[in-house]
């Protein structure tokens, strides 16, 4: 038994693409940002079992090892599904059906060429019973768990962030006579304007992994040919167990890739493993406008001060009853202090998260009205982070080497 071929559909930028494995080894070989890393994570994220408990197979939960995301379906695929969710939120009945989903939704087909010695160990993946040896697929897709359920939290949401956008609105036409200052370029923007953006914050619970059994009279083996996924027939039903246990076993090493000394400690200057990390050190030796402050740092440091007074007033407030029913068990006594909540706004801390660098792309669609998608710098191709990591460390060194410790160098 072999593995003959391993199809991916709508994962990252491998919106349709086939790996044949030879023999023995199979080398994926291409230029920077061509899909490697991304076929890769595929057969990770949907074949490795570390993690998985019996119940989590069962149920087809994705491994832990790995997690899938909203900006790992392919970007084309976004403009229908956010459709869907306008639709949805518009009482319409569009998207209502799983068959609607699987088109647009991460896929992975595998292909096994069992020989007739070998049927017993695929007893339970045997499509037909006139089945007696050959090839044998199997679909993994990573689909909503409960259509219904998605739809109703969805358009909650939305609907609930449609009404405050509409209340901040009215909020800003009364204040903007008396304001001695205003961000006009500043769109204020409520979580969720579409379903994507609630995706990103929802999609793993949400969705799941199901198998389902292919025809193996429908797989297209000619090379010459043009390779088009199966479509499932209407109404199958998935597997309820995971198809590929005890069949075959995925070992992982992962990438390393750094320029690090390994004999320095880890967190100094030469060991970030990623693009914010290297922002986040730059700022603070360069940028930072609360040490040494000058002149130009002045609008800086008064909206850092306006948003920590802003977000203490509201701490304050919602923690209001809680800290007064502290009050009716006897604390504070006459010579206690009171309890008042103080936040620390620290811009940088703010890009300590994946997302910190975005790579926008699709600038073409958002000039004639849709939105601009952006992706941040893990789904970025290793060969261009290693590229620009390597430029933004040199560009530290010389900044730093040229101007000592000036923490406001501004570089153009």
């Amino acid at each position: 038994m072999k593995i003959q071929y391993i199809d991916i559909q709508n994962y990252r930028k491998l919106k349709t693409c086939r790996i044949r494995l030879t023999d023995e080894e199979t080398l994926l070989v291409g230029a920077n940002n061509s899909g490697k890393t991304s076929a890769m994570d595929a057969l990770i994220f949907f074949l490795d079992q570390r993690g998985r408990t019996a119940a989590s197979i069962a149920s087809g939960r994705s491994p832990s090892s790995r997690k899938l995301g909203a900006a790992d379906f392919t970007l084309s695929n976004w403009h229908q599904l956010n459709q869907f969710g306008q639709a949805w939120a518009n009482a319409e009945e569009v998207g209502e059906k799983i068959s609607d989903w699987q088109p647009l939704c991460p896929t992975l087909d595998v292909w096994l060429k069992v020989e007739k010695n070998e049927v017993h160990r695929v007893r339970h993946l045997i499509p037909t019973l006139k089945w007696d040896g050959g090839l044998l697929g199997i679909r993994m897709i990573y689909q909503p768990k409960d259509l219904d359920a998605l739809k109703a939290d969805f358009i909650a949401h939305f609907k609930a962030a449609e009404q405050l956008k509409i209340s901040a609105e009215k909020n800003a036409e009364k204040a903007q006579g008396g304001s001695a200052s205003e961000l006009s370029d500043f769109k204020f923007s409520v979580w969720p304007g579409s379903l994507r953006e609630y995706l990103e914050r929802e999609v793993s619970k949400a969705f799941e992994i199901k198998s389902y059994i292919l025809d193996p009279a429908k797989l297209i083996t000619d090379q010459g040919s043009k390779f088009l996924p199966q479509v499932l027939v209407e109404g199958q039903l998935p597997l309820d167990f995971y198809p590929f246990n005890g069949l075959f076993k995925v070992d992982i090493i992962d990438a390393t890739r750094g320029f690090s000394d390994p004999y320095v400690a880890t967190g100094s200057q030469h060991g970030a493993s990623n693009l914010a990390s290297q922002i986040n050190q730059y700022y603070n030796r360069h940028l930072n406008p609360t040490d040494l402050p000058c002149d130009e740092d002045l609008d800086a440091l008064e909206a850092i001060a306006y948003a920590q007074h802003s977000f203490d007033g509201r701490l304050n407030k919602v923690f209001n009853k809680p800290l007064k029913e502290i009050e009716t068990l006897g604390y504070p006594g006459f010579s206690d202090p009171h309890i008042r909540l103080s936040s620390r706004v620290n811009p940088i801390d703010n890009l300590d998260h994946e997302a910190a660098i975005l790579f926008e792309i699709q600038k073409t669609s958002h000039a004639v009205g849709m939105p601009l998608m952006s992706l941040s710098e893990k789904y970025n191709g290793l060969g261009y982070k290693n590229l620009i990591s390597m430029v933004f460390t040199m560009m530290s060194f010389r900044d730093l080497n040229r101007h000592g410790f000036n923490r406001h160098l501004r570089v153009i």
